[in-house]
């Protein structure tokens, strides 16, 4: 039986997952009880043919299509595939240091952890704006500090671009939601979250470890106030789907009243990081710290979304 699956799910990045795999697939040389599984997610572009010239060397490395769009379909396509024990997922426009699957491999044979993730640090493949700080895409500067951990019920949990977790578990939560997630071009978030909240409550082990890396591709435009607030928005939207919060007026009021809290914080750092002496902290840090308020936007309009689904579900 296999071990390990490393999953790769992809849509229109053939560059960017020659890349991943050019730095994936010389890991796995020597190593049995070991496939990678490519889950093209409808791309239109050369994914077919980077995966077919690359298998003539790799024999571990399959191809597979997902022709239901969407992050969350591509991972549970992937999950029904899966033959083995475990299932690691790596985003596509990514890539693993050398000793990645070296270190998952520790982590799984730990038997400490039923479910892990690592870091993901930037990667500014074609450029990074003078501005723009390191601390914007990366999960190190809010995940525990310690080098490896089991998650307590405080902690953040981990990204969805570099985890691993036992197939058995997972499908015993139902793998991620289709309600979840990037489809295509259109943005969503936190698909992994709620399969990790889902394992949390049954009791899974939950892990971290910092030497788990990866490198995550950080476009030009993700480098805007635009796209800061964009992003607060759809996690804000998402955040009854993600947490599975029923939109109660106690609910509703506890949650609106914590987002706005933290964003009246975070301005009162922003304008006092502004007018800090020697800090290259500027105005357009300032706004895309701020993007904070547009969170508290996404969570109204999400509750509505979700209020009125549940209101439909219970008349059918």
């Amino acid at each position: 039986m296999i071990n390990l699956t490393i999953a790769v799910c992809t849509y229109n990045r053939s560059e960017f997952l020659e890349i991943c795999l050019q730095h994936l697939l010389p890991q796995t040389k020597g190593i049995e009880s070991l496939r990678i599984l490519i889950v093209d997610n409808n791309s239109n572009d050369t994914t077919r043919e980077v995966v077919q010239n690359l298998q003539t060397e790799y024999k571990t490395l399959e191809y597979s299509l997902c022709t239901i769009q969407g992050l969350s379909h591509a991972r549970n396509h992937a999950l029904s595939q899966c033959d083995s024990v475990w299932l690691s997922f790596l985003d596509d426009d990514a890539y693993p240091v050398d000793n990645w699957l070296e270190t998952n491999i520790k982590l799984i044979n730990s038997g400490s952890y039923d479910a892990f993730g690592g870091l993901y640090l930037p990667w500014y493949f074609v450029g990074k704006k003078d501005w723009f700080l390191e601390t914007y895409e990366t999960n190190s500067s809010f995940m525990p500090v310690v080098e490896e951990k089991q998650l307590a019920p405080s902690d953040p949990y981990f990204s969805g671009g570099n985890c691993t977790f036992n197939v058995s578990l997972l499908k015993s939560v139902g793998g991620f939601s289709p309600l979840l997630g990037m489809n295509g071009n259109s943005m969503g978030y936190g698909e992994e979250v709620a399969a990790q909240r889902a394992l949390a409550i049954k009791g899974a082990r939950l892990g971290f470890s910092r030497n788990l890396i990866i490198y995550h591709y950080v476009p030009m435009h993700k480098q805007t106030v635009t796209w800061a607030w964009r992003r607060a928005y759809n996690i804000g939207r998402d955040f009854w789907f993600i947490w599975d919060k029923p939109v109660t007026k106690k609910n509703f009021r506890f949650y609106i009243t914590k987002k706005v809290k933290k964003s009246y914080k975070q301005l009162k750092v922003s304008i006092n990081n502004v007018y800090e002496t020697n800090s290259d902290y500027g105005m357009k840090n300032l706004f895309y710290d701020l993007s904070t308020w547009a969170g508290v936007l996404g969570l109204i309009i999400g509750a509505s979304e979700r209020y009125s689904r549940d209101k439909k579900q219970a008349v059918e």
